[in-house]
């Protein structure tokens, strides 16, 4: 068997905070016909040279993966260096190979140039050398030196081949990516410990098949674009308001440009009331709205550390901008206070109220009409939705407006006033009901529609903005349904 590793050290201060990320995995050389695909990025493949963005049948050996291999730590002490992070990480997965009783090679990628040109050049040097380099001095992480001097021995008395290799660091390759991501939540973890001992963060050892399965998350709220919450401590775990724009400009508004959704779950993402709860946690004298940037949360990898760690040990801190925190790595906020002044993001805890109100309504009430349109576009038969991609418009004019007095003509915007085409696809087979609610104000003559979809776990709400639709009088009477 041969492992291959990606090591990285990171370091807040050098000295400073440090921790190291280790990103690997165990395979054998196969026949097999086709290439072992990484279950995150479209086109990325496991090879016998790390991983690659294209696998050239014609001279890349075809391997099956056996076990992936991740560590995250936090070294002791609050004065490591980087050289020392970096270090401990190749020690680390030296470590954790050992244990390979099949082991034939063991290659390490890394963007330390000091720790590769060390140990394949200049270390053998030192040791005749009493452990001093050229200039006489005594070699910096004497003590890291001598462990590894240790495990070089042991490994060529068992026949194992020992490679370290230079890669470019903050390039574009794969593997050094999520190094250097691990070794960042490892430095920053740091912050949290006063351990005499090094802390382990994050340690997993899985076969490749369970691995993959990790990255199917399909939740339904992280196909949209932010979750906003209030700062307020509310009991909001089963309830989730999302929109479909970051635009500033835009969101919240009497626009064709953003809808929002709240969604009402009986089993709620765990990682976003994580992150709810930490950012309520912070220190502040004031309510005020937050967001999640759920395209942060693309990146699969952090959405699945962040299900299994704390938060704290995850997100960094931006300097000097209070409660604004970003993923390792990335420069867009995850994290943040909205300051923005528009009704559904400044008085988000009251639209939650509002909405759990009607959420149980089946019938017509006093300033709320409720319309069911189930069969208009969802066959519950054969449980598939009666539209397609192709769709852009539902008109509901003639069955409403008998009972509405509207002015205008009710023509919602598939993707705006109602969930997307591929949102409803994802409940698709769930669906139990979809109703229209139209709620009149009492201060003018205009009025909100939702879209209620209800399924067998959740009950989604969806509208375009707040008072987007006008009654033809003022009274906002509505005329029940006999």
């Amino acid at each position: 068997m041969k492992v291959i590793f990606y090591a990285d050290g990171s370091c807040r201060g050098n000295p400073g905070n440090a921790g190291y990320g280790l990103y690997g995995y165990s395979y054998v050389e196969t026949d097999k016909p086709n290439p072992t695909k990484h279950p995150i990025p479209a086109k990325m493949y496991y090879t016998t040279e790390g991983f690659k963005p294209e696998f050239n049948k014609s001279t890349d050996t075809n391997i099956e993966v056996i076990n992936i291999y991740e560590c995250i730590v936090s070294l002791a002490g609050h004065n490591s260096s980087n050289n020392e992070a970096e270090l401990t990480a190749i020690i680390k997965g030296i470590e954790i190979a050992e244990q390979i009783d099949t082991l034939e090679t063991l290659v390490f990628y890394t963007d330390s140039a000091y720790v590769v040109n060390s140990f394949m050049t200049h270390m053998d040097k030192w040791k005749l050398n009493n452990w001093r380099k050229s200039d006489g001095n005594q070699v910096l992480n004497l003590a890291k030196w001598q462990q590894l001097d240790v495990y070089k021995e042991r490994f060529k008395e068992r026949g194992v081949e020992v490679k370290l290799i230079w890669i470019e660091g903050h390039s574009d390759h794969y593997g050094n990516i999520v190094a250097d991501a691990y070794s960042r939540i490892g430095s920053n973890s740091a912050r949290f410990f006063n351990n005499k001992n090094d802390t382990v963060v994050f340690n997993k050892v899985l076969p490749f098949k369970d691995y993959k399965k990790l990255y199917n998350n399909k939740d339904f709220v992280l196909r949209f674009k932010e979750v906003s919450f209030t700062s307020q401590d509310k009991d909001d775990s089963t309830i989730c308001l999302v929109n479909s724009s970051i635009d500033p400009e835009v969101k919240g508004r009497r626009n064709m440009d953003t809808s929002y959704l709240l969604t009402i779950e009986e089993d709620p993402s765990s990682v976003i009331n994580k992150l709810k709860s930490f950012y309520r946690s912070l220190r502040r004298d004031y309510i005020t709205p937050c967001t999640i940037d759920l395209n942060c949360l693309k990146d699969k990898r952090m959405l699945r550390l962040l299900d299994e760690l704390a938060p704290m040990y995850i997100l960094e801190p931006v300097l000097r901008t209070a409660n604004y925190f970003t993923l390792p790595g990335d420069k867009d906020f995850l994290l943040h206070e909205d300051r923005m002044t528009h009704p559904f993001n400044i008085l988000c805890y009251k639209v939650y109220e509002k909405l759990m109100d009607i959420a149980n309504l089946e019938s017509y009430q006093d300033g709320i009409y409720l319309e069911d349109i189930t069969d208009d576009i969802y066959d519950v038969v054969t449980h598939k939705l009666k539209l397609t991609n192709k769709d852009k418009i539902l008109d509901f004019t003639d069955k409403v407006t008998k009972y509405v007095p509207l002015k205008q003509q009710i023509q919602l915007s598939i993707g705006l006033d109602t969930p997307s085409y591929l949102s409803l696809k994802a409940v698709e087979k769930d669906i139990k009901t979809i109703s229209l609610i139209i709620e009149t104000s009492p201060e003018s003559n205009y009025c909100t529609i939702y879209m209620k979809v209800r399924t067998a776990t959740k009950t989604i709400f969806s509208t375009n903005c707040i008072g987007k639709f006008l009654l033809n009088k003022k009274s906002n009477v509505l005329t029940a349904k006999k």
